[in-house]
């Protein structure tokens, strides 16, 4: 059975108010790839987007990765899944040989959508099934540490998508400040470089991040975190047994380090 799944991140999956923009949400295409579970046993092609292909280049659940859509508009699948609502997909779609196609036709929302369910049950929910815990399927390698101590990766950035998820940079440092006398301490390497952002990622022990594709690249690797979230809610986010959130609304730095302390020593 042949599918086609369409996600570049150029629309945020369960946006109310869908935007097409130059900003690529690479954390949505990454957490999108829990549906590949779904279709293990199937022949897959993706499309999506030139800065996204990286993190699904390697998946060996992708039997064809293209970012260019005269690659697929002569085939015939047997099932298209659109996850994406800007105007230029929604415009190809008819045009797509297929014989069903899930996921969105128009930039409505399904009703289900703005119930309490965290993104993956949405996720299966608009294939019509039920999420019954898949995780990300991302391939990564990494070196082992070389270092006695445990390396804590600071994900203190965020992206120019959502610019409100920031916390203070003087926060940041003073939360180094408490934790260097027992960890090593890695600022975020690779912003404008995904490849080498992943490499750093993976070079850490645990992880302090921002609602972020940091987070997402932590769940991936199965990397221990503390997510911090605001505005954004944590509901959404599965943390699977990995991280704790925490709230930035009134978090102070010492409160962050204990969680730090307490945590990182555990997953050690």
């Amino acid at each position: 059975m042949k599918t086609l799944i369409i996600k570049t991140g150029h629309t945020e999956t369960f946006d109310a108010h869908p935007e097409h923009t130059h900003i690529v949400s690479l954390g949505d295409v990454l957490r999108t790839t829990v549906l590949l579970e779904v279709f293990k046993n199937e022949h897959v092609t993706w499309f999506t987007s030139k800065e996204a292909a990286l993190l699904l280049k390697k998946n060996q659940k992708i039997k064809k990765l293209t970012t260019d859509f005269s690659d697929i508009e002569n085939e015939h699948f047997d099932l298209v899944l659109n996850l994406e609502r800007t105007d230029e997909i929604l415009e190809k779609i008819p045009h797509i040989k297929t014989s069903a196609l899930l996921g969105f036709s128009n930039k409505t929302l399904p009703e289900f959508s703005s119930k309490t369910m965290n993104w993956s049950e949405k996720l299966f929910a608009l294939i019509g099934k039920k999420w019954t815990k898949e995780t990300y399927s991302f391939y990564w390698s990494s070196p082992p540490s070389s270092s006695s101590r445990l390396k804590i990766g600071l994900n203190w950035k965020v992206g120019q998508k959502w610019p409100g998820k920031s916390w203070p940079l003087e926060n940041w440092e003073a939360l180094e400040k408490l934790l260097q006398s027992d960890f090593d301490i890695s600022w975020q390497e690779g912003f404008h470089n995904l490849s080498e952002y992943i490499k750093w990622i993976g070079s850490c022990d645990y992880i302090v991040t921002h609602d972020s594709l940091g987070l997402h690249l932590a769940l991936a690797m199965k990397k221990p975190f503390v997510a911090l979230f605001g505005p954004t809610s944590s509901h959404e986010i599965d943390l699977a047994g990995l991280g704790v959130s925490v709230s930035t609304e009134d978090l102070s730095v010492s409160t962050l380090a204990d969680i730090i302390n307490l945590k990182a020593y555990r997953h050690d």
